[in-house]
């Protein structure tokens, strides 16, 4: 391994590099159009065949040729608090408190019962965006944008666990959102010190959605609550994130660079050494996780995450992913705040939401039953 590595630092230095670079998925589209990365067909049927197949989907262009290979899968998850599970709902184990976040309305019961036991359901209503494409792709095969009833409850859900206080005002990436995986935090945390928690009303968070490496995040940040976590199922799976590799177009040293992606994504060694490295990342080759489904995670009560997050994985709908989906969720999000927060309507925010995405993408449409004729 060490070889290995000591070779691609060398690579990436060199004035004459091969060109082997690594992306986030949402990334790849951008390099694939601009005609970046290279063909890797000659690879496709072993990555079809023995690597998740959302990441094999995602690595082709639009034409379904293959142009980048990841060696990690991003399955999404809840992660949730054992100790807070039995003290409000009497258990914690992953099937049962699954069902609280099964829909956005089981969500909004959830938060409720927690807020009467002094904790918050999430650190801000921005948890919920990975629940988006629950049902629906955002545009449809005749590029018609779509608000169905899901999306509709996830709006409410969002604006009812905000105007009610349901969550802790602590956004993702926030100084406080990282503080309250170890302990409480005073509420409206964005607003206040971190020192300052006395003499305050404060709350712990129940929960965080995210995908796989978000667990990894968590457990860093736990504190004495490590191993006091867990993860199970939302509204919907999902996926996000993950690293890609691909070659460039212009490489002079293509063949080198393949074999490179090879070594990283395809070989069973370093897909072993990973899984180990990490202590809890999610590769993508099917059978190195096959071989460690019985892993007991101790940093989530000795949870079985691996066979837990390859469920998850089975169940991803990729034809739910579209070019669009960063920008409308960009967008709808943007309308969801500005109801929370009384500066629109629902209905004005929705029309607001349409307006700027067929600003940005304007041969999308808007369907004749969409939200805003009603």
């Amino acid at each position: 391994m060490k070889a290995w590595s000591f070779w691609f630092r060398r690579l990436i230095a060199s004035e004459n590099t091969t060109r082997c670079f690594s992306f986030r998925y949402s990334m790849l589209p951008n390099f694939f159009e601009a005609g970046f990365c290279a063909d890797l067909s000659a690879l496709d049927e072993q990555v079809k065949n023995r690597l998740v197949d959302y990441t094999y989907e995602a690595g082709k262009d639009n034409d379904g040729v293959l142009r980048a290979i990841s060696y990690q899968a991003c399955p999404g998850s809840v992660i949730y608090r054992r100790d807070i599970a039995k003290d409000v709902f009497g258990t914690d184990d992953p099937d049962e408190i699954g069902k609280l976040f099964a829909s956005f309305s089981a969500i909004e019961d959830t938060a409720k019962k927690l807020q009467e036991k002094g904790y918050t359901i999430f650190g801000d209503t921005g948890a919920l965006r990975w629940f988006s494409n629950s049902s629906s792709p955002w545009v449809n095969d005749k590029g018609e944008i779509i608000v169905d009833q899901d999306r509709l409850d996830y709006f409410d859900c969002a604006v009812e666990l905000y105007q009610k206080e349901y969550v802790a005002f602590a956004p993702e990436w926030s100084a406080a959102w990282y503080a309250s995986m170890a302990g409480p935090l005073p509420m409206h945390a964005e607003w206040s010190a971190l020192d300052e928690v006395a003499g305050n009303e404060t709350t712990q968070i129940f929960s965080y959605v995210m995908p796989s490496w978000g667990a990894l995040i968590v457990r860093d940040n736990a504190g004495d609550n490590k191993g006091l976590y867990g993860v199970c199922s939302g509204v919907c799976s999902f996926f996000g994130g993950g690293t890609f590799l691909t070659v460039n177009e212009y490489s002079e040293h293509k063949e080198a660079a393949q074999q490179f992606i090879e070594f990283c994504t395809l070989d069973d060694d370093t897909a072993r050494w990973w899984l180990e490295a990490s202590n809890g990342d999610v590769v993508s080759n099917l059978a190195v996780l096959e071989e460690n489904k019985d892993y007991e995670n101790e940093s989530f009560g000795n949870q079985k995450t691996y066979s837990f997050f390859m469920g998850e994985m089975d169940k991803i709908d990729y034809s739910l992913v579209t070019g669009y989906d960063d920008a409308c969720k960009d967008a709808f999000g943007a309308a969801i705040i500005s109801v929370q927060k009384g500066e629109m309507t629902k209905q004005e925010a929705l029309e607001d939401f349409y307006k700027v995405v067929i600003t940005t993408y304007p041969e999308l449409s808007i369907p004749a039953d969409a939200p805003i004729y009603n």
